[in-house]
């Protein structure tokens, strides 16, 4: 960006950006992605580019963006064996809900499937980017709430598990 210097009344040479210079389009795709980020609290976006061009962005705190599961214990009826609670993974944020990677792909999960933690469950457009939803404890998907290409908001649940 273009800058310029002014004296103030005291002589001191002040800094200014001229205004109207048009945005790279890196730059906008950045302006974008950090817009993203603070709208929907993210903690990680990833944008790979056809020509092989990748950005990756962290929150600070270095958290990865993964479903929020509740921990519940197991109840241990009388009879010995312990009773799994059932919970749900839900949306980290708004956007559009896919089961695949792609039309025409098979689902990341199906019903009845057990997948260990850091399995990607589903993907989930914002803005053009598709966002993973991952799991962070090993689990056994009982049910798919959500419909497939429909939008979601944040806390929508997605799919009913169990924990393993």
């Amino acid at each position: 960006m273009a800058k310029s210097k002014k004296k103030t009344k005291t002589g001191a040479k002040k800094k200014t950006v001229s205004k109207g210079k048009k945005l790279s389009v890196a730059e906008r795709d950045i302006s974008r992605v950090y817009k993203l980020m603070k709208e929907e609290n993210l903690l990680e976006v990833s944008w790979q580019e056809k020509d092989g061009i990748s950005i990756r962005v962290r929150r600070a705190g270095g958290a990865t963006a993964v479903a929020p599961q509740p921990e519940v214990p197991s109840a241990a009826p009388a009879g010995g064996k312990p009773v799994k609670e059932k919970t749900c993974i839900r949306s980290p944020m708004n956007g559009i809900f896919y089961r695949a990677p792609s039309p025409g792909s098979d689902p990341y999960v199906a019903e009845g499937d057990e997948i260990s933690s850091g399995a990607t469950v589903c993907v989930i457009e914002a803005m053009k980017l598709m966002n993973e939803v991952q799991v962070e404890n090993p689990c056994r998907i009982v049910k798919a709430i959500a419909e497939n290409a429909a939008p979601v908001k944040v806390n929508d649940p997605l799919f009913e598990i169990e924990n393993l």
